[in-house]
């Protein structure tokens, strides 16, 4: 974090936990460039579609550790979504329902 601040190559906050606990934080970059105000570990960062990839990669190790598989429905996790039983983790992944 401290490479990408001192070289001001992106934005973001980091919070580390262990048992419940936070126990390391850091924000670097701004909340409002405009502004040059700081953020801090409150501020909400626009983060577009680069997530799917990382869920989608965190989905498929879960697959290949026999934890999931693409047939799995929200149900198992979701009961109180309408139509959870139907709804499965490849449509998910797939971005259908």
């Amino acid at each position: 974090m401290n490479h990408i601040e001192i070289n001001q190559k992106g934005m973001g906050s980091l919070s580390i936990f262990s048992n419940g606990t936070e126990i390391y934080t850091k924000s670097i970059g701004f909340s409002s460039i405009e502004n040059n105000m700081p953020s801090n570990k409150k501020t909400k960062y626009r983060i577009a579609s680069i997530t799917k990839t990382f869920t989608a990669t965190l989905i498929m190790q879960l697959i290949e550790d026999g934890k999931l598989s693409l047939q799995t429905t929200l149900n198992k996790y979701f009961p109180e979504i309408e139509n959870a039983d139907i709804i499965n983790i490849q449509h998910l992944l797939q971005h259908r329902s």
